[in-house]
């Protein structure tokens, strides 16, 4: 009888209670730091008030933000594959505390830019990342459902720090809002990184597909992704102020915001256990289709309820792309190294991110409106649907199955 090596003995298995911690975990730290960076645009008619910008200039915020949380994940994703992500938690737990403190004590706008697109931009980059990476490796069988659930912790961010945030500041101003969330990221996410279990070694048989990952395939992945990048982060900054301008009062404005939140935990939730089942592509171009469709709904909204229905299609759309993303890079191109895989394709996101906001922000200003602007988003969007068109649903030879692999 042939004994299994000792450390696959002793390390928890796939599918296991422990991996579901690692679940529960990753949604616990994901629903605080993109509650948190997500919430901006409750914040946003305050500071630009205060510090006398534009659209264009308080867009670039989020814009800026979003270029280090996401861009440097091109870091912490070969990084999380080493050391795990437990350390990288407690590491942006104390980056985002320190980035909020430094806004809210900023007196100059390029101090406010320098203190909250470093610290919430480094902090949020070891979280998403590295947590999605660890709950990928963890689980063979339900890995699309366990994803999806991971991830909907982003979508209750939303949904829970939106709102609460216009709440927030209509009592106690837009500052202290960011000491009561600086005080929060500092205990939670650290406490999270402490508990967080380290994933197993990946499958060997994973190793040969990292050879080709950077071939035709993976440029076109990468190209949809920075197309589609560019539209999705423009509602989280500017339909709250679009909304006002439409007569709207701030709190009803900020709660289309966490409508997209509550809808994208459904979208993950729904589209993350479809794609344990069905044609991850076919789900993935079906993501990618229902957020271009959503900026027409937006372009073309004339009330309160159609945006709302705009931030559910959107919402949807989205929950169901961020579940599948990571499933999608397994599925192509395999396990081993997959932080590292998860972090070069959110450099596409972080270019995306921080371009899309900022420009139409600069659109808004020079237009005087947001229609010719939402026109052009939707284009861009089937620019992104296109891209995809070309990827073939099958691994790259040399790949394990998501539904064959071995434990760790």
């Amino acid at each position: 009888m042939t004994l299994r090596p000792r450390q696959h003995q002793d390390a928890p298995s796939l599918d296991s209670p422990t991996a579901w911690l690692a679940c529960g975990l990753s949604l616990v730290a994901l629903f605080v730091a993109f509650g948190i960076a997500y919430s901006y645009g409750a914040f946003f008619s305050s500071m630009a008030q205060e510090f006398g910008t534009r659209h264009g200039g308080s867009a670039l915020f989020f814009s800026a933000t979003a270029l280090l949380f996401f861009g440097l994940s091109g870091v912490t994703g070969p990084l999380s594959d080493r050391i795990g992500p437990g350390p990288l938690l407690v590491a942006g737990g104390l980056f985002i505390a320190a980035g909020l403190v430094g806004t809210a004590r900023a007196g100059e706008l390029w101090q406010a830019y320098l203190a909250y697109g470093l610290g919430v931009g480094i902090g949020a980059s070891c979280v998403f990342v590295p947590v999605v990476a660890a709950v990928g490796r963890w689980f063979a069988r339900r890995r699309s459902m366990a994803l999806g659930i991971a991830v909907s912790g982003i979508g209750l961010g939303v949904l829970g720090f939106a709102p609460l945030s216009a709440w927030l500041i209509e009592l106690h101003g837009w500052r202290s809002t960011y000491y009561f969330y600086a005080l929060a990221a500092a205990v939670i996410l650290p406490l999270a990184g402490i508990l967080f279990p380290r994933p197993g070694r990946a499958p060997d048989g994973t190793h040969a597909a990292t050879t080709r990952w950077g071939g035709r395939r993976f440029a076109q992945l990468y190209l949809a992704t920075f197309l589609l990048n560019t539209i999705l982060y423009v509602p989280f900054v500017h339909l709250p102020p679009a909304a006002e301008a439409g007569g709207i009062d701030p709190l009803r404005a900020a709660g289309l915001v966490g409508i997209i939140g509550l809808a994208s935990v459904v979208g993950r939730l729904a589209i993350g256990m479809l794609g344990d089942r069905y044609s991850l592509m076919h789900l993935y171009r079906g993501c990618f289709a229902l957020i271009t469709l959503s900026f027409l709904i937006w372009g073309t909204a004339g009330s309160y309820a159609a945006l709302m229905l705009f931030a559910v299609v959107l919402g949807f759309g989205y929950g169901g792309y961020i579940a599948l993303t990571p499933a999608i890079l397994a599925r192509l191109f395999g396990l081993y190294s997959l932080g590292r895989l998860l972090g070069m394709t959110y450099t596409a996101v972080a270019l995306g991110a921080a371009l899309g906001p900022v420009l139409t922000g600069l659109g808004v200003d020079l237009t005087g409106g947001y229609l010719m602007i939402l026109i052009a988003l939707h284009l861009v969007g089937l620019l992104a649907v296109l891209a995809t068109l070309p990827i073939r649903d099958e691994p790259v030879t040399g790949t394990t199955h998501p539904q064959r692999d071995s434990d760790p």
